[in-house]
């Protein structure tokens, strides 16, 4: 009952209102003017004569500008402020593969109608590989994986990451993968943040290449300048996961670590592998297509 009371009682005794606005905003520019000149560092002012210089009339008997009753009653009543814990912040936790080639990330996204970019991104080194195409079905992501990522990427590639999506899901982009002898690991669904580099990748080209493109061009056009912005991504742009390097830089400080074709080839196990299917039934395994 004291508490409720003291609220009450702190209510009713409100501190007298702020003069026009006109005389607080001069006020306020004078306070940092003098702030910038240096004047006003070589001693505070109580709190009685802050809001006097402000315009505020008499002195309160309390700091200005504390309307809250709550407050007013702790400091009344000696009571400590209820503070709110500090958030802790937290540093991003960066992860990475050590091999060039061990991880691909593949994805796909709209960029206007009848124009979707594939975007391949190496999760070592961050070199990227971007396709348009008419659709995102699955015979563009073979087209995008067998004539682009295998092909422009300068090293062999142990596995493939992407997403549920249909065209990824296929049974032929599938058998693509078990015949170039690359691991297909499809992400959970609903976890698009374990396909992470890609999908922020592809939103770097959204602002950075997609913002100034002309979307009227012809669909052969927009992907030769595509192409000039793949140049300039891999070799001249720093990336932040790299310390500011460039793919290009990062790629000819772990190559030495590229294992052989060989090497991957003989490591690779088509029994292992599944038939990946967005349903609940029980994957089947690929055995009886492993064989020519």
């Amino acid at each position: 009952m004291n508490v409720v009371a003291s609220l009450l009682r702190a209510r009713r005794r409100r501190p007298p209102l702020l003069q026009p606005a006109a005389q607080n905003a001069s006020g306020a520019q004078t306070f940092f003017a003098s702030r910038a000149s240096g004047a006003g560092s070589s001693q505070e002012a109580t709190p009685g004569a802050q809001t006097a210089a402000i315009g505020t009339g008499p002195a309160a008997p309390y700091p200005p500008f504390q309307f809250n009753p709550v407050a007013r009653s702790q400091a009344r009543n000696s009571v400590s402020a209820t503070l709110r814990p500090r958030r802790r912040l937290l540093t991003p936790k960066r992860y990475s593969l050590s091999t060039p080639g061990e991880r691909v990330q593949i994805d796909s996204c709209k960029i206007g109608t009848g124009l979707y970019q594939f975007t391949a991104i190496d999760d070592c080194t961050r070199l990227r590989v971007l396709g348009l195409y008419s659709n995102h079905q699955a015979a563009s992501a073979i087209d995008f994986v067998s004539k682009r990522v295998c092909k422009e990427l300068p090293f062999p590639i142990q596995r493939i990451q992407t997403d549920r999506g249909s065209e990824f899901m296929a049974e032929a982009f599938q058998q693509l993968l078990l015949e170039q002898k690359i691991k297909f690991r499809p992400t959970p669904p609903r976890s698009p943040h374990l396909n992470g580099k890609v999908e922020r990748s592809q939103q770097t080209d959204r602002i950075e290449f997609w913002g100034g493109a002309d979307l009227s061009l012809a669909r052969e056009q927009l992907a030769e300048q595509l192409q000039e912005w793949q140049t300039f991504y891999n070799q001249e742009r720093g990336h932040s996961g790299l310390g500011r390097q460039t793919p290009h830089q990062k790629l000819e400080e772990t190559r030495h670590t590229i294992p052989s074709v060989v090497l991957i080839h003989q490591g690779f196990d088509p029994s292992r592998e599944l038939r990946r299917t967005n349903s609940r039934s029980t994957w089947i395994r690929v055995e009886s297509r492993a064989s020519p």
